[in-house]
């Protein structure tokens, strides 16, 4: 943890990203990993959640905790933002956060995207062409001569879409276009 302490004493700001997630023994387990712009993520610390009850409150002092162990390590306030998944418990969690804390809450767009593309994918005709491609899939997965000859396809498409340009440290670079 001093390792991790002493390359964020650096940064001037930080932002707090956590995410929930079932370990193999049915524990809920709690990821909150530290980001900026001028460094790598770094995982903080993993929380298991035990048999407490995923309120807002209880969220609330989680990611609370974090931040003033963080803010302790650091010597100074460098948390100004926190980033958690979009569920209805978050949100409620993000109103309470801002309101006690000089933060801003916000979700992962990724995220969101998956629940839209799920929504997406719920549309008949969309499910339907889903459907097809499975089976596409299944059936060429299922004749080795078939797949070698769609994965050689597949390459020479992507040699045939990419162009070399110098490079002055290694010589030349292929780009895909």
């Amino acid at each position: 943890m001093e390792a991790v302490s002493s390359r964020l004493r650096d940064e001037p700001t930080v932002a707090l990203v956590s995410d929930g997630w079932t370990s193999v023994g049915k524990d809920k387990v709690v990821n909150y990993i530290v980001v900026s712009p001028l460094m790598r993520p770094l995982l903080w610390c993993t929380r298991t959640c035990g048999d407490d009850e995923q309120t807002s409150e209880y969220v609330v002092e989680q990611i609370g905790e974090v931040i003033d162990k963080m803010n302790a390590a650091m010597g100074k306030q460098v948390v100004l933002s926190v980033t958690t998944d979009n569920a209805p418990v978050m949100h409620a969690a993000w109103g309470i956060l801002e309101n006690k804390r000089r933060i801003c809450c916000n979700g992962d767009s990724s995220h969101a995207l998956n629940l839209v593309m799920e929504e997406v994918l719920n549309f008949p005709w969309m499910n339907e062409a889903r459907s097809n491609a499975v089976t596409l899939a299944k059936f060429i997965r299922n004749r080795l001569q078939l797949l070698a000859r769609v994965r050689k396809l597949q390459k020479e498409s992507q040699e045939k879409h990419r162009c070399a340009y110098p490079c002055r440290l290694d010589g030349t670079r292929v780009m895909s276009v």
